[in-house]
């Protein structure tokens, strides 16, 4: 594939040095930060409101899927057309993988709009009427927010495909800081759980910084652009990783279902304290996994090349 920067993508002893430790680095930045941020929170918003919030990010973890799995099948073919030497092969895999994700970034949206209320009403069975509103206009924000990273995480899913990670990694650190700032501002200005949603558009957006720039550095001519896709090859993009969609599955059943039932059955304040503790063992489970991008990359492109 022809770039700007040669030398610097695909699978080789720099890139791979770039992605591993820009990832460790934003695995550690991040547990910092939850360190700095978690007593804050909690003591601004107690610790039932934030079980409030960690339950609804509960449900929004379902939509993660998408990503895990079409986003990953976008970073495979991109690979397999590197390896290829074809340029237009993964720029149609972007676009095509964009495209998929656009609908089901859509479906996501509307599907938030009409049930997020049966939803709060069903899990927070204990929380006040005024609240359960409250809480509504937080989980349609919170979905609208996943279907806009969906679809960015399509776009920039070539990056992954050639190994240059570490610029979404790199800023992503930022991101974290930055988004760490805001939510213990916007608690002080008594925003409540509206700063850490706030907290976190403004870390999306801060987090696309460096991967727009890899984009423009690493392969200038690809756009971001929709194009017509048919049935199969939207099948092709969610079936063909479907057994990485099922073990997503499996650890969102894992981490993420729990709080639901216990939100639901005890109250939100039994959903934050699993959530502390959840926490700390994902960031320790997220050290063993950077390795696992990098290697479906690789093998994906080397496949081909040879």
């Amino acid at each position: 594939m022809t770039s700007r920067h040669d030398a610097v993508i695909g699978t080789n002893r720099l890139t791979v040095a770039k992605v591993i430790r820009s990832s460790a680095m934003s695995t550690v930045v991040s547990a910092l930060a939850a360190l700095f941020v978690l007593p804050r929170v909690l003591h601004g918003v107690n610790v039932t409101r934030y079980g409030e919030w960690a339950t609804l990010a509960a449900v929004l973890a379902i939509g993660q899927l998408a990503e895990s799995g079409v986003g990953t099948e976008i970073a495979r073919r991109v690979a397999t057309a590197h390896g290829q030497g074809d340029l237009q092969g993964a720029r149609r895999a972007v676009r095509q993988g964009t495209t998929v994700l656009v609908g089901i970034a859509a479906l996501l949206e509307v599907t938030g709009v009409f049930v997020a209320h049966p939803v709060v009403n069903l899990v927070f069975t204990t929380v006040s009427t005024g609240q359960r509103g409250q809480l509504t206009l937080l989980l349609i924000g919170m979905v609208s927010l996943l279907a806009v990273g969906l679809v960015g995480s399509g776009y920039f899913g070539i990056l992954v495909g050639l190994q240059r990670t570490d610029y979404g990694n790199w800023s992503g650190i930022v991101s974290i800081i930055v988004g760490a700032g805001v939510t213990v501002g916007g608690i002080a200005l008594g925003l409540g759980l509206w700063a850490l949603l706030l907290a976190d558009c403004i870390q999306l957006l801060v987090s696309w910084v460096g991967p727009i720039v890899g984009m423009r550095r690493v392969v200038p001519d690809v756009r971001f652009g929709l194009t017509k896709v048919t049935t199969t090859i939207v099948l092709g993009f969610i079936g063909m990783p479907a057994v990485i969609v099922i073990a997503s599955a499996s650890s969102l059943f894992d981490s993420q279902v729990d709080k639901l039932v216990l939100a639901h059955n005890v109250g939100p304040k039994a959903s934050a304290m699993f959530q502390i503790g959840a926490q700390m063992v994902l960031s320790a489970r997220g050290v063993a996994l950077i390795p696992l991008a990098v290697l479906l990359a690789g093998t994906a492109e080397l496949y081909r090349t040879n």
